[in-house]
């Protein structure tokens, strides 16, 4: 790659829209070595430029596991409405999945905000929420059960949110049991 990591990360945040699609594209060459990166390219999703979200989405699509210290900003975008598309939101749960064990201390967010997503796909919230539908509460339920099972399904949190959840929403005993795999392998 000619350009280091460093400078495609300033690349991403500059008012030149075409610098920022080619920063992109060449995050996205960069396979796990763009990983420092993540957060931009995150928030990249929210861009208003076709072409930019679609490089985001394929850089963060080979980037691998974010840095640790990323993840305050990760939580904060399933935590509050800073994450204005079921894309980004779709991504900082798979960002949090791919931190595995070092993403521990945000299983407490994880559950919340899954039980959240429950009971959005029931309609149980009362006011519109952010990331639309019951079908986009779904898709983001099963991602954060994805990631809670990456993070540790063995933990007894987990394990018991699991079979909570198991117990109370079939929509999702697949992707219940595909995490709960993880622990089985």
């Amino acid at each position: 790659m000619a350009e280091s990591v460093e400078v495609l990360k300033a690349l991403l945040l500059d008012s030149d829209i075409e610098k920022r699609i080619a920063a992109a594209q060449n995050l996205a060459a960069a396979g796990h070595d763009a990983a420092p990166a993540a957060l931009l390219l995150l928030d990249s999703l929210d861009s208003d430029d076709e072409s930019l979200r679609e490089w985001a989405n394929a850089a963060l699509e080979e980037c691998g596991a974010p840095q640790v210290l990323d993840l305050p900003a990760l939580l904060e975008h399933i935590q509050t409405a800073k994450s204005s598309s079921h894309d980004v939101t779709y991504w900082a749960l798979t960002l949090l999945g791919r931190l595995a064990e070092d993403a521990t201390s945000a299983i407490p967010d994880l559950i919340t905000f899954t039980r959240h997503c429950v009971q959005r796909m029931h309609g149980e919230t009362s006011h519109e929420q952010r990331n639309g539908s019951s079908e986009q509460a779904k898709i983001l339920a099963a991602r954060a059960i994805w990631a809670l099972g990456k993070i540790g399904p063995s933990l007894p949190e987990i394990r018991t949110f699991f079979a909570e959840l198991l117990h109370a929403e079939p929509q999702l005993e697949a992707q219940i049991r595909r995490a709960s795999d993880n622990f089985a392998a």
